[in-house]
C-alpha cells in the first residue's frame, strides 16, 4: 500500500470533516423542525392574569380565551390582546386587554 502524500491527507481530512459538519447541521435542522411552535394566544390562555389598576387590583383570574386586537394602536414592537378571565371566587367571565412585548 502507497503512503499518501500530505496533500492527500489534508484532502481526505478536509472530505471527513466537511461531510461531518453537514451530517451534524442536517440533525439540527431536523430537531428545530420537530419543535413545537406556541401563538401568543397560546401562552397566554391558562395564565394567570392580575390587573394593575387599583380598583380591580384583586379581581385577576385565569385566562380562558384570548383573541388578537386589530383596531389598539401601541409602540412599535407590542401588539394588543383581548382576554375574556374569570375572577377567583366567581362564576362570570369578565374581559380585558393586555399588550404583549412582541420585539427586543
Amino acid at each position: 500500500m502507497r503512503q499518501l502524500t500530505p496533500l492527500e491527507r489534508v484532502s481526505n481530512l478536509t472530505f471527513t470533516l466537511k461531510n461531518e459538519i453537514i451530517e451534524l447541521l442536517e440533525s439540527i435542522l431536523e430537531r428545530i423542525t420537530k419543535m413545537k411552535t406556541y401563538s401568543i394566544v397560546d401562552l397566554l390562555v391558562d395564565q394567570y392574569y392580575a390587573p394593575r389598576s387599583i380598583s380591580r387590583r384583586f379581581n385577576g383570574g385565569i385566562i380562558n380565551y384570548a383573541e388578537k386586537r386589530e383596531n389598539v394602536y401601541l409602540p412599535e414592537g407590542y401588539e394588543a390582546y383581548s382576554i375574556r378571565f374569570r375572577p377567583t371566587g366567581t362564576h362570570s367571565d369578565q374581559w380585558a386587554t393586555v399588550a404583549v412585548k412582541v420585539a427586543d
